[in-house]
C-alpha cells in the first residue's frame, strides 16, 4: 500500500522511494522488537500472511 502511494508521485525518484521503504521497514522491525520485548506478542512467524493472497 505504501508502495502503491508513493509509486503515484512522479516526482519521486528510485533512491528516495528506496530510502522510504527502508525507513519504515527499519520502523517496523523496531516496533515488533519492542512489543516482543514487553512480551505483547510471541513469534510472529506463525502470524505471517502470504503476500501473495493480499491484494
Amino acid at each position: 500500500m505504501i508502495l502503491e502511494l508513493l509509486t503515484k508521485q512522479s516526482d519521486i525518484y528510485h533512491n528516495e522511494l528506496m530510502s522510504i521503504l527502508n525507513t519504515t521497514k527499519l520502523a517496523i522491525q523496531r516496533d515488533i522488537s519492542k512489543l516482543k520485548d514487553k512480551k505483547i506478542i510471541g513469534n510472529l512467524s506463525d502470524t505471517r500472511i502470504n503476500s501473495k493472497n493480499i491484494r
